[in-house]
C-alpha cells in the first residue's frame, strides 16, 4: 500500500518542482525585459543612434526577445517581449513583456 501511495506522490512532486522552476524562468525573463525596455528608452530619449539603442536592448533582454522601438512626436516607446521560459514538450510557452516610455530630451530643450 505504501508503494502505491509513493508511486502517486513522486509524479506530483516532480510536477510541482517543474512548475516552480518554470515560474523562476518567467520571473527572470520578466525582469530582463523590464531592464531592457528601460535602458533602451532612456538611450533613445538621450538621442543615441538607433543601432546603439538596439544594441543596449539586445544585451539586457533575453536572447530570443523581440524589441520594438517607436518614436511618436516627443515620446519614445520601447516594447520588449520574450518567451517566459523554455518550450516544454513541444508546447509554446507564454510570453512576458515590458513597455517603457520616455520623453525625448530634444523636445524638452525646445520648450
Amino acid at each position: 500500500m505504501a508503494t502505491a501511495e509513493f508511486a502517486v506522490v513522486i509524479p506530483a512532486i516532480v510536477a510541482v518542482l517543474v512548475l516552480c522552476v518554470y515560474a523562476v524562468f518567467a520571473g527572470v525573463n520578466q525582469l530582463r525585459c523590464v531592464d531592457a525596455a528601460r535602458l533602451a528608452a532612456r538611450a533613445a530619449a538621450r538621442g543615441d543612434s538607433a543601432g546603439a539603442v538596439e544594441r543596449l536592448a539586445r544585451e539586457a533582454a533575453p536572447s530570443n526577445a523581440t524589441i520594438l522601438v517607436t518614436i511618436a512626436g516627443d515620446r519614445v516607446e520601447v516594447r520588449v517581449r520574450a518567451p517566459a521560459g523554455p518550450a516544454v514538450g513541444g508546447l509554446q510557452p507564454p510570453s512576458v513583456s515590458a513597455l517603457s516610455v520616455a520623453r525625448l530630451e530634444s523636445a524638452e530643450v525646445q520648450r
